[in-house]
């Protein structure tokens, strides 16, 4: 069966114009506006639901890198597939700089053997992102980068 057209017939039909020489009035330069106020707003940045989750020393690293700048970053956006399907690893963070992407995870002193291969199976099977393995203790913030 063709698909079903409308005639010009039809149109007019359905939206006749108006009689005679009957046009819109003109309206240009004869609207009056009426002054608006500004709105006067005042709001506090909610954390994400992401950024709720993260533990201490997970927020102190958030800090730190907001503080470094990035054209992007992301809260755990992720998972990322490893060893055929079979296992998933989040990265903490990811921030895009200068078209570079990193993927931060970040650790205290307690730092799980499975945790350690996941991080650098990640950083075998995707050589594309620079994986930084971040640990805080009594000196401070230690940046060590992952190599496949």
């Amino acid at each position: 069966m063709p698909p079903k057209t409308i005639s010009s017939a039809s149109v007019r039909h359905r939206f006749p114009r108006p009689e005679g020489d009957a046009k819109p009035p003109d309206l240009r330069g004869r609207v009056e506006r009426e002054e608006v106020a500004p709105l006067e707003t005042s709001f506090e940045i909610e954390p994400s639901n992401a950024e709720t989750k993260l533990n201490n020393l997970e927020k102190a690293w958030l800090g730190v890198l907001r503080q470094r700048g990035a054209d992007w970053l992301g809260i755990q956006p992720f998972g990322m597939r490893l060893a055929s399907n079979k296992c998933y690893y989040h990265p903490d963070f990811f921030t895009l700089k200068e078209g570079k992407l990193t993927a931060w995870e970040v650790k205290g002193p307690q730092f799980w053997d499975d945790a350690k291969v996941k991080l650098k199976v990640a950083a075998k099977e995707y050589p594309f992102i620079r994986f930084v393995l971040v640990m805080r203790d009594q000196t401070g913030w230690t940046e060590t980068e992952v190599k496949p």
